[in-house]
């Protein structure tokens, strides 16, 4: 008995070609078709996540420039208020000089005057 085990076992080469069965050849064309259309399936994914990822980024920098534009006009606004201002207050502080300026020459005047 052990000897007709020994046999079947000697007999059997994993790496010997074998004749193919009709089974076996349509369970290998099954196989290529169903790695080809995941094949398939993962390239179209790819270039549609693609395609949005490339729009998400399209409108994010249209937001970026519409903000950005947005912030330079109101610096703009900002430095002609400023500018605005200061001459408003220079041109104060100026005539507040020349009123003190004749306030105390006037006082001066009457002072020595006396």
């Amino acid at each position: 008995m052990s000897n007709s085990r020994t046999q079947n076992l000697d007999l059997f080469d994993p790496f010997e070609s074998q004749p193919k069965s009709i089974f076996n050849k349509l369970g290998n064309k099954l196989g290529g078709i169903a790695v080809s259309t995941k094949k398939f399936a993962t390239k179209k994914y790819l270039e549609m996540t693609q395609g949005i990822n490339q729009r998400i980024a399209e409108e994010d920098e249209q937001l970026q420039a519409e903000i950005f534009s947005h912030l330079e006009a109101q610096a703009e606004e900002f430095e002609q208020e400023l500018s605005q201002r200061q001459k408003r207050w220079f041109w104060i502080s100026f005539i507040l000089t020349l009123v003190s300026f004749c306030i105390g020459a006037v006082g001066a005047f009457f002072l020595l005057t006396k």
